[in-house]
């Protein structure tokens, strides 16, 4: 079994050698020169995945802002963790990201089973295989919904329709059969044919023994099931009745599998595993999904507002404004709040440094207040708390009545480290 590979956000590939840290690790020469070489024949998306850079005299490969997994050829697995510290263990990376993953995609989770990091010792790949059959073995444990399909067939005595230019048409060895049509309530239902199709998914990806057995089990549990042949077609037919309620929770998992297809698209013969996950994307909607859970009464969270046009120009409008996210209070806007996965450094609060924050997302939330909040309210810039960002930093003041406040979020307690405006106005409830 060839030896994976863990690393984390903007660490580096090197070509042969014997790195095996967070930052720094190494591939065979072969699987190497196929991410530098066969990755510009890729989707233009996925050429962002991986940049080559020279350190220390030496071409390596430096990874950017995807986390999640990519299998090579040779079947090895480039597992990519976030970097939320800088003295973060693997598992404790790992916890963080399977956290945001449930929550952003709705899989089910349990806080009593991440209690602690054991859990998270085995790679991302097989942590969400686990789930998942832990998932698909309670759904099959509750039973499988059936529902009559109509089936056309030959038999030797009357059922149901009979259908009478077909019997007509009988050749004379065929005439004691009957063709006929009739309801059967069957399982075969295009939930029930993904459930299979899925678990036969997993069971190839998985390399744990203990996830291959468990997979096999439940596959023989489904042999009278065919599986899914079209999967995106069945999945379009997924029903969410009162009746099926109980498949809600594994409907995430399929989504998830179906959708496997990530940026970094495989081409020529070889279709390997692979799940990538773009952080900036990824800790957006974990904000958003997280804040939802804790606004006060009487106030929306809009995600994605279209915030109208930044200037005119030949009589059309241009350059469309589009915050994160805008906090509103009977339907006025109150804040304004655009996420970034960056490290801010708190102590580096000089005119050179600037903390480390871009000029251009300075620029891009003015814009913001200018348009969304007329008559004045507040912007936040929000980043991932980290060991040299803990509070919110001193207020930046645009005018009398439009405000900046750079504020950190805790991924440990899934809190916004409030500024004085938060809590004065009080749309967080906690």
């Amino acid at each position: 079994m060839p030896q994976n590979v863990t690393i984390r956000e903007y660490g580096v590939l090197h070509r042969g050698g014997d790195y095996s840290g967070l930052d720094a690790a190494s591939l065979p020469i072969n699987e190497w020169e196929w991410l530098l070489h066969k990755g510009t024949q890729l989707s233009s998306d996925a050429r962002a995945l991986f940049k080559p850079i020279i350190r220390g005299g030496q071409e390596v490969l430096q990874v950017l802002n995807y986390v999640g997994f990519l299998e090579l050829p040779t079947g090895i697995v480039i597992e990519i963790l976030p970097k939320v510290t800088e003295h973060e263990t693997q598992d404790s990376a790992r916890y963080h990201l399977v956290k945001m993953l449930s929550r952003v995609n709705d899989l089910p989770y349990t806080r009593f089973e991440d209690a602690s990091l054991k859990a998270y010792k085995r790679p991302l790949l097989e942590v969400l295989i686990g789930r998942f059959l832990a998932t698909a073995q309670h759904l099959i444990n509750r039973g499988l919904r059936s529902e009559y399909l109509r089936v056309a067939n030959d038999e030797y005595y009357l059922r149901g329709k009979l259908r009478v230019s077909a019997h007509l048409r009988q050749p004379p060895h065929r005439r004691a059969l009957f063709p006929v049509e009739y309801d059967e309530y069957r399982l075969e239902r295009p939930e029930n044919k993904l459930l299979h199709w899925a678990i036969d998914q997993v069971y190839h990806w998985s390399s744990e023994s203990l996830h291959r057995v468990h997979a096999r089990k439940l596959l023989t549990l489904l042999s009278s099931i065919p599986k899914s042949e079209e999967p995106e077609v069945d999945l379009a037919c997924w029903r969410s009745d009162r009746l099926m309620q109980h498949y809600q929770p594994i409907k995430p998992w399929i989504d998830l599998i179906v959708s496997n297809r990530s940026p970094w698209i495989q081409s020529g013969q070889y279709r390997g595993i692979s799940m990538l996950f773009p952080m900036e994307q990824l800790f957006e909607r974990y904000v958003e999904k997280v804040l939802r859970t804790q606004l006060s009464d009487g106030i929306d969270l809009v995600a994605q507002p279209r915030a109208g046009w930044l200037a005119e120009h030949s009589g059309k409008d241009w350059f469309m404004l589009q915050p994160d996210m805008t906090v509103r209070k009977e339907k006025v806007n109150k804040a304004i709040l655009d996420t970034k996965w960056k490290r801010i450094d708190m102590y580096k609060g000089d005119r050179r440094n600037k903390y480390g924050i871009s000029q251009s997302d300075i620029y891009q939330l003015f814009a913001y207040g200018q348009r969304c909040l007329p008559d004045g309210g507040a912007l936040f810039l929000v980043y991932p708390k980290n060991e040299n960002f803990t509070a919110p930093l001193p207020v930046f003041s645009f005018d009398e009545k439009l405000k900046l406040w750079v504020t950190p979020f805790d991924l440990e307690t899934d809190k916004l480290l409030t500024s004085q405006w938060v809590t004065s106005t009080g749309w967080l409830s906690n």
